[in-house]
């Protein structure tokens, strides 16, 4: 039986991401802005992050700009990632707090993956501590944003997984990191 929250959530779109370095916690936190005015919140830990990085290192998308990177030129490969999410994706508006969808208890991500059912979109599946699951349906848009933010919010942290170099879409707002 689903509960409300699980119902809503279903029926809910994805307005606006952020991904934030909270030096306190020394975690990430990744909040995902719904169209019904609610929020998720999900904590990342250092090694979660190095995961999540990795695995969209390796998605479609991610091996198609490396390809095109080693065929012709890195600098070209970054400006066409670049021009290709700045014409759809909003990166200058500010994240727009909403009612918390869990009550209490904060969901700690512990394991991540991204599965791919045949045929269909790619989909992030965030594995809780608290048996919950967060799945997102990843088109390109989404993967590349997704993948952008993580990047700079691991260069905040200083956790150093990678230069600066190999980011996706280089010379982007350092804010927040919201995605609107």
């Amino acid at each position: 039986m689903e509960t409300k929250n699980q119902n809503e959530l279903k029926n809910a779109s994805i307005e606006q991401l952020s991904i934030s370095y909270n030096a306190v916690e020394d975690r990430l936190l990744f909040k995902i802005g719904l169209s019904n005015n609610h929020e998720l919140s999900v904590w990342l830990t250092r090694r979660v992050a190095k995961s999540l990085s990795e695995l969209f290192d390796k998605t479609p998308l991610a091996t198609a700009i490396a390809e095109t990177a080693t065929q012709q030129n890195s600098h070209i490969a970054q400006e066409m990632s670049k021009n290709a999410v700045s014409q759809n994706l909003d990166f200058s508006t500010d994240y727009q707090p909403r009612k918390p969808i869990q009550t209490g208890q904060s969901l700690l991500v512990h394991q991540c993956q991204i599965l791919t059912p045949q045929d269909q979109a790619m989909n992030l599946d965030l594995l809780c501590t608290n048996e919950q699951n967060v799945n997102l349906v990843l088109n390109d848009e989404l993967l590349m944003a997704l993948t952008n933010m993580l990047q700079r919010a691991i260069s905040q942290a200083n956790w150093d997984f990678f230069s600066t170099d190999s980011l996706l879409i280089p010379n982007l707002v350092n804010a927040n990191y919201s995605l609107h």
